[in-house]
């Protein structure tokens, strides 16, 4: 695979996960002893007189203040929280064949909210319709939360494949644990 397609987890020194950087900036820190590696690939890159093993999680030395941002609610970040797989009967599918459910319908007043929307298959989405999941007979897979940090999301990649070097820092739900 192409070195280029690798990113890297940044983590504060604190072992919080902050962002997802490119590898280059990633050997650029380790190269000037900003960062600490934490994980490797099983990927190197080459120069004539060296070879450097691709950090796959680096570790600031020193403490940055970042301020917390909130995760906006839309079809894509819903999409990176529930990990591609409807919340009704666990089927996956692509992004733009997902559908937002609100669990408790809008049309009866319910809210635009984190904990009140579910990534729903468009099968499931018909069946459960205008209704409660109580009253269509239908059970979530988990109960909706607010993400504080979407993982697969930062690092652009598919949510089913986050690298399996940054599992110890990003959770299954894809929000930082």
């Amino acid at each position: 695979m192409d070195p280029s397609a690798y990113r890297c987890l940044l983590l504060n020194s604190t072992y919080e996960p902050m962002r997802a950087i490119g590898w280059r900036r990633a050997v650029t820190l380790v190269w000037r002893q900003k960062v600490d590696v934490v994980s490797e690939y099983d990927v190197a890159v080459r120069s004539p007189s060296s070879r450097l093993t691709l950090p796959a999680v680096v570790r600031v030395r020193r403490y940055v203040r970042a301020p917390r941002k909130s995760v906006r609610v839309s079809r894509r970040n819903l999409y990176f929280r529930d990990r591609g797989v409807c919340q009704y009967c666990c089927e996956t599918g692509a992004l733009q064949e997902m559908t937002i459910d609100h669990v408790h319908p809008r049309s009866r007043g319910g809210p635009h909210v984190w904990e009140n929307v579910a990534l729903a298959c468009p099968r499931c989405n018909r069946v459960k319709a205008a209704r409660t999941p109580e009253e269509a007979g239908m059970r979530l897979l988990r109960r909706p939360f607010r993400p504080r940090w979407l993982a697969a999301g930062r690092h652009g990649g598919d949510p089913r494949h986050t690298p399996s070097q940054w599992e110890p820092w990003v959770n299954v739900s894809g929000v930082a644990g």
